[in-house]
């Protein structure tokens, strides 16, 4: 059963001389962290769904209703803004778990001044700019005198002290937005240019990038248009950080797959049918121009160079792996063809 963030999951406080003499955090200080925090999670989130970054670039409303920064009750006195990370609904997911301790780390990176560090817990230089762009929300003004730290709960270590981490903030978020090298965009192929093979895909928050394609892929885009896929390329990005093309892509992989899911195949004259169906994504390798699927649980890895023999290919894998793994003895394989096996017994059985 899901549970409440803790009260003490996160704590923000507020320390200096105005703080002692206001009796209180001025709101422009609190506001401008708060809303840090909640763009430096949002920011995880997008990266976690593959959403490309940019100045301009808004989190999907998935990732705004996943990935939510909640306000605890304070103390009464206290200086101290208990934060909690989860979903809208209050439940504590294992994404919430995920991207508060992605959070803490790349304070406590930004926090440490070492860049092995901050590369260790950001190895996307891009989201290393947006991050360090975010986190600048937490630095209030030299002269406010006011301090702002975060740490994992009342008595953990302070994972971040702006004063502490203002230049390496300062340095990380110069200049313009590093170029997108081995980027994800995900989005709907919404309009397909035959005639030049050009295709353009459309990011749920963001500006549509356009790229081309070899005539081999036209089967799979023609059975994915207006559906989501996933691009994985070396982007080229504007003035602004947005993803405007692919300098080159490496992969273009199906995420609503289009061909029928395998409900059943047949070996050694036998049917055997499927526990649930196996769903079929497609991807399409650039640099090796081959259609492939991939299922490390069954096995399975079948590379075609036409996308309309994949099906075939696939139930072709499936008689294989069954009478070479499942109908073996257990002492003739290796332990990693016995969780292949096991696999397989769990997922197939023989028709009745």
């Amino acid at each position: 059963m899901a549970k409440k963030p803790s009260a003490a999951d996160i704590e923000l406080k507020f320390d200096g001389p105005p703080i002692r003499e206001l009796g209180g955090a001025p709101a422009d200080a609190v506001a401008s962290s708060l809303l840090a925090l909640q763009r430096l999670v949002h920011l995880i989130g997008m990266h976690a769904e593959g959403r490309p970054f940019g100045l301009r670039a808004k989190p999907s409303a998935k990732v705004r209703r996943d990935f939510a920064v909640i306000c605890r009750p304070t103390k009464n006195g206290s200086h101290i803004q208990p934060l909690g990370i989860a979903a809208r609904s209050g439940q504590f997911t294992a994404s919430a778990a995920l991207a508060r301790v992605s959070l803490l780390r790349a304070l406590s990176a930004f926090d440490s001044g070492d860049d092995t560090r901050i590369v260790a817990a950001l190895p996307n230089p891009r989201q290393r700019w947006f991050m360090a762009d975010a986190a600048a929300g937490l630095l209030q003004p030299e002269e406010s005198g006011i301090q702002v730290t975060v740490r994992a709960g009342s008595r953990g270590p302070f994972n971040f002290k702006a004063d502490r981490a203002r230049v390496v903030i300062d340095r990380l978020r110069s200049g313009k937005p590093p170029q997108a090298d081995n980027e994800t965009v995900v989005g709907k192929l919404k309009v397909v240019d035959y005639a030049r093979s050009i295709v353009t895909i459309q990011p749920v928050a963001g500006r549509s990038v356009k790229f081309s394609y070899p005539p081999q892929l036209e089967p799979l885009i023609q059975a994915n248009a207006r559906r989501r896929v996933s691009v994985v390329g070396d982007a080229t990005v504007n003035a602004t950080g947005d993803i405007t093309n692919f300098r080159s892509i490496r992969r273009l992989q199906e995420l609503e797959p289009s061909l029928d899911p395998v409900e059943g195949f047949d070996s050694g004259g036998q049917r055997f049918v499927a526990a649930h169906p196996l769903t079929l994504p497609i991807s399409f390798d650039f640099e090796d121009r081959t259609f492939v699927f991939l299922d490390q649980s069954l096995g399975i890895a079948t590379f075609e160079s036409k996308y309309g023999a994949m099906r075939d290919s696939i139930l072709g894998e499936l008689d294989f792996l069954w009478s070479d793994y499942a109908c073996a003895p257990d002492e003739d394989l290796a332990e990693e063809a016995l969780v292949v096996k096991r696999n397989l017994l769990g997922r197939f059985r023989v028709a009745t």
